[in-house]
C-alpha cells in the first residue's frame, strides 16, 4: 500500500511539472542508434573522458554485463538540453569493508557516468525520469559515479522517498592539480615537495648508473603492458586485486585510448629496469590518471613519487605531450593531498526502486558505510589520543 501510495504521489508530481512547462519532455534513449543522433550536441557539451561519446560506446561493448544505453535527455522545445549518460548492466551492489567486497546477487543497475548540458537547470526532470524507470522495473538500483555533492541533481536526489536513497552517504575528495598557461605543475608544489625531489634525484644518482623515464604513446602498447605488469605484480595493489593487470580488458583499453590518440604512459627504468609506472589518458588538455604502482624493492628511492613529479615536469613542457590540468581521481592518498593544489566533495549516490529487493540491498549497503565510517572516526580518534599522549 505504501509503494501505491508513493506512485500516486510521483504520477502527480509528473503531471504538475508537464503542466507548468509543457514544452519540456523528457526521453530514454535505448539504443545505440538513438544515442548517435545526439552525437551533435553530445560532442558540444564538451565532456569529461568517462562521458565521451566514443568512449561510453566502447565499454558498452567491451563489458558483457552491459545490457544496453538507458541515457536520459531533457528536450526543450525538441531540442536536447540536458544529458545523464547511462547503461544498464548486470552488477552487484558493491558493499565493501575495508578492501574486502562482499558477494551480493546481481541486480539491473543503471550507471550514470555523466551529466551534460543544462542539468543543473533541469535536475528536478533528469532525476524524475531516472526515478520512474525504476518504477516502472527497468531497473532495480541507479547509480550516479562520483557526483559533486552540492550539485543540483545530488540535491534533487535527496527528494525523493527517504527509503529509495542512500541512508548513509560517505563523500570523498577528488584531487587535482591546475596550473597557469606559463607555470610549470611544479610550481604548484610546496617548497619542501620540490626540495624531497631533489634529494630523490641524488639519491638515484647515487646508487644508479643508469636513470630514464620513458613516455609511451601512440601505439606502443605491447612493451608498456610488458614492462608495467613486471612492476605490478610485485606491487601491494595486486595483493589487493586492485590496479593494473595484463588483462584483455586493460589491453583493450589501452588500445582503445591509443586509437584516440589520449594514450599517456610512462615508466622509470633504473639500470634499465622498471620499477614504477604511471599511465593516463591525456584528453582535451586533461591527464586523467588511470593505474600506478611501483617496485617495493626500490621503495627507499620513493621511485613512485619521484616520477610523478617527473611527468607532471614533462606535462609542463611547450613539446611533446602536455597538459594543463592532472586529475587524481577521487579517493584519499598522502601522494594526492602533497600533489594537488584543488578537491572537491563527490560522493556514490544510489536511487532503489520502491521494492523490497532494493530496499534490503540499500540498507545493507548504507549499514555497511555507516560502520566503515564509525572504525574510522574511532580510528582517527584513537590515533589522535596517541599522538598527545607522546608529546606530554
Amino acid at each position: 500500500m505504501a509503494f501505491d501510495g508513493l506512485k500516486r504521489n510521483t504520477r502527480a508530481k509528473q503531471l504538475m511539472s508537464i503542466s507548468r512547462a509543457p514544452e519540456k519532455y523528457t526521453k530514454i534513449l535505448k539504443s545505440r542508434e538513438e544515442v548517435e543522433e545526439l552525437r551533435d550536441f553530445w560532442i558540444s557539451c564538451h565532456t569529461h573522458r568517462d562521458a565521451d561519446l566514443d568512449f561510453f560506446l566502447f565499454i558498452g561493448d567491451l563489458f558483457p554485463q552491459v545490457l544496453r544505453p538507458h541515457v536520459v535527455v531533457v528536450y526543450e522545445k525538441d531540442r536536447p538540453v540536458a544529458i545523464l549518460v547511462g547503461r544498464l548492466e548486470m552488477s552487484a551492489l558493491p558493499v565493501r569493508i575495508g578492501y574486502l567486497t562482499l558477494r551480493t546477487p546481481s541486480m539491473r543497475v543503471v550507471q550514470i557516468s555523466g551529466w551534460l548540458g543544462a542539468t543543473e537547470k533541469h535536475a528536478e526532470l533528469l532525476t524524475d525520469s531516472l526515478f520512474r524507470s525504476l518504477e516502472r522495473q527497468e531497473a532495480d538500483i541507479a547509480c550516479f559515479r562520483y557526483i559533486d555533492i552540492r550539485s543540483a541533481l545530488a540535491n534533487q536526489m535527496r527528494k525523493v522517498p527517504r527509503w529509495c536513497v542512500d541512508f548513509v552517504t560517505t563523500s570523498h575528495f577528488h584531487w587535482f592539480c591546475d596550473r597557469n598557461a606559463h607555470e610549470s605543475f611544479l610550481s604548484c608544489l610546496s617548497r619542501n615537495e620540490r626540495a624531497q625531489q631533489k634529494r630523490r634525484e641524488r639519491k638515484i644518482a647515487q646508487n644508479f648508473r643508469r636513470r630514464r623515464v620513458e613516455c609511451f604513446s601512440g601505439k606502443q602498447i605491447e612493451r608498456l603492458v610488458q614492462d608495467a605488469e613486471q612492476v605490478a605484480k610485485k606491487s601491494y595493489q595486486r595483493s589487493l586485486n586492485v590496479g593494473f593487470s595484463d588483462s584483455p580488458e586493460i589491453r583493450a583499453r589501452l588500445a582503445y585510448d591509443a586509437m584516440k590518440g589520449w594514450l599517456a604512459g610512462y615508466i622509470l627504468y633504473l639500470d634499465e629496469e622498471p620499477c614504477a609506472f604511471w599511465i593516463g589518458s591525456l584528453r582535451n588538455g586533461v591527464f586523467l590518471s588511470n593505474y600506478l604502482a611501483f617496485d617495493p624493492a626500490y621503495s627507499q628511492f620513493s621511485p613512485g613519487m619521484y616520477l610523478m613529479i617527473k611527468v607532471m615536469e614533462a606535462l609542463s613542457s611547450e613539446s611533446g605531450l602536455r597538459a594543463d590540468r592532472i586529475d587524481f581521481g577521487v579517493g584519499d592518498a598522502v601522494y594526492k593531498r602533497r600533489l594537488s593544489n584543488h578537491n572537491r566533495k563527490e560522493a556514490l549516490l544510489h536511487l532503489f526502486a520502491p521494492r523490497p529487493g532494493p530496499i534490503l540491498g540499500n540498507l545493507l549497503h548504507s549499514t555497511m558505510g555507516f560502520l566503515r565510517g564509525l572504525t574510522k572516526g574511532v580510528w582517527t580518534w584513537w590515533s589522535a589520543m596517541r599522538s598527545h599522549a607522546r608529546l606530554r
